[in-house]
């Protein structure tokens, strides 16, 4: 009896299958430099001692764990049962949607692929480009967001706690999104793994400016947002995420602003929302705007209808002019203090 249950402990030993990915993923690796492929992350083992070519194609199968640090990869020439190795992500460039356009005959020059990163002309038959500019009242949004990190730093004294906050810039009809956007990358977005999505090329000053007009960043929701909205822009995630943060900085700073932050704690109507932005930037453009409230009768966000070619040399004045007149979600609304 004590000879079954070592062997069968010993057999388990030996034979224990390799890890399965914790979170699936489908997409491609191209290799960067020479690596291990291991059987197992924990134990580092390599049986074969097999490793990844420079420059060559894998399929990925993948990821270990959310913040992952290895890919699950196949590597075609091993057997069936051992087919799926570890390897470091540092080893290669994950793309959700390659295809091979052109090879070398040597392994001296980077097979050239095609990712999702690919920025589209917005197409758009009317007389001008639409957008809608939805800004957020942080303190209602952490209501029922408390486990997100920007709001468990939520004080006071932050900016996000006095002004409207950039929750995105939509290129209109709704329908318009995920452009040039792979099913990997979509579903990956849509299942709100945002820390999976590619980090986004953006200057320091951009990423600084970034994180405070959007407390969301904390949460990897510019990444949504561009992955999303951003790819139908017909400008890079820098330029876009620019245009974005001007026009809420303008908001922020004209009678719509000081409005709100006067009156925190206590009710505003949508007529003297609509007003203040009369006031700021002319005569009936307040009519572009729709503010929304939560279930708890709280200011949830405004959204702004915006039509024309956004620019460093656009006024806000022009875009409202052009737009279509927006419904209006509520009445009134509290505008909620931390």
């Amino acid at each position: 009896m004590k000879l079954l249950t070592l062997l069968t402990l010993f057999t388990s030993l030996v034979f224990t299958p390799p890890l399965y990915a914790n979170i699936k993923l489908e997409g491609c690796l191209v290799a960067k430099q020479t690596c291990e492929a291991l059987h197992s992350i924990r134990k580092q083992t390599n049986p074969g001692n097999v490793k990844l070519e420079p420059y060559q194609l894998y399929s990925v199968t993948g990821i270990n764990k959310n913040k992952a640090t290895h890919y699950q990869i196949v590597i075609p020439q091993q057997g069936k049962n051992d087919s799926k190795r570890w390897v470091r992500v540092s080893c290669g460039n994950y793309v959700s949607n390659c295809r091979l356009i052109a090879s070398s005959s040597t392994n001296e020059t980077p097979l050239n692929i095609t990712t999702n990163q690919t920025i589209p002309t917005t197409k758009n038959n009317s007389k001008y480009k639409n957008y809608l500019l939805a800004l957020s009242w942080e303190p209602t949004f952490c209501e029922t967001h408390q486990q997100k990190t920007e709001c468990k730093t939520l004080t006071s004294t932050r900016q996000d706690a006095n002004y409207l906050s950039l929750h995105g810039l939509w290129p209109q009809p709704r329908n318009n999104a995920y452009c040039n956007v792979g099913i990997t990358t979509k579903t990956i977005d849509r299942r709100k793994k945002w820390g999976l999505l590619e980090k986004l090329e953006l200057s320091d000053e951009t990423r600084k400016k970034l994180a405070i007009v959007m407390p969301g960043y904390a949460s990897n929701l510019q990444r949504h947002e561009w992955v999303k909205h951003g790819t139908c822009y017909g400008k890079s995630a820098e330029l876009y995420y620019q245009d974005a943060i001007r026009l809420t900085d303008t908001i922020n700073q004209s009678e719509v602003g000081i409005l709100l932050k006067n009156n925190i704690g206590k009710r505003v109507s949508s007529t003297e929302v609509r007003q203040a932005f009369n006031q700021a930037f002319g005569e009936g453009l307040g009519k572009k705007v729709n503010m929304r409230c939560d279930k708890k009768g709280r200011l949830g966000e405004l959204w702004i209808n915006l039509s024309g070619d956004i620019s460093s040399d656009s006024s806000l004045s022009s875009l409202l002019k052009n737009a279509v007149n927006a419904s209006n979600n509520c009445e009134s609304g509290l505008v909620d203090p931390v």
